[in-house]
């Protein structure tokens, strides 16, 4: 079993341009600049059990959040698993990734982007010129882990119920 914990950032220093001009944080007035995303590598063998989570809305001590996307290159480097939002925050989870092959895999992870003219509309309720312009940046936590599962017995496993009675 192997558990590795990596804390991140997505950031940039790309200026955003739109028609030429610098685009600016409505709400602030800051330059917004690109997103640049993060990889990771890790060695698999075909048939490995890998999950992976990128954390940040979830973790409270994070005090500038991202919404994480996560995709997993194969060593081909196809695409082999995505994920933009888990159930219910804005971060991203791949649980029980079998490993297709053997090799060397790459974990990106990324911030959220849209474009959906929507997310450039301060009248839309989803109004969030970063994402529009791939310029979103913040802090995360990325968890990777693997573990065996394995029968401690040779017979096979039962689970037996017997009923009680209410009176």
């Amino acid at each position: 079993d192997v558990a590795v914990d990596v804390h991140g950032y997505i950031g940039g220093t790309q200026p955003v341009l739109a028609n030429g001009s610098q685009v600016t944080d409505p709400k602030t007035g800051a330059a917004l600049t690109l997103s640049q995303p993060n990889y990771y590598t890790f060695t698999g063998q075909a048939g490995q059990l890998m999950s992976f989570q990128a954390m940040s809305a979830s973790v409270t001590a994070i005090k500038d959040p991202v919404d994480t996307v996560l995709t997993v290159f194969g060593p081909n480097g196809q695409a082999v698993a995505f994920n933009d939002d888990q159930f219910e925050p804005s971060d991203s989870s791949i649980f029980d990734l079998t490993l297709p092959s053997s090799g060397t895999f790459t974990v990106e992870v990324n911030a959220f982007h849209s474009t959906d003219p929507s997310f450039n509309d301060p009248g839309a309720q989803n109004y969030n010129p970063a994402a529009y312009y791939d310029a979103q940046h913040g802090a995360y936590e990325l968890f990777m882990y693997t573990f065996s599962a394995y029968n401690g017995t040779t017979s096979n496993d039962s689970i037996q119920y017997t009923p009680t009675s209410s009176a």
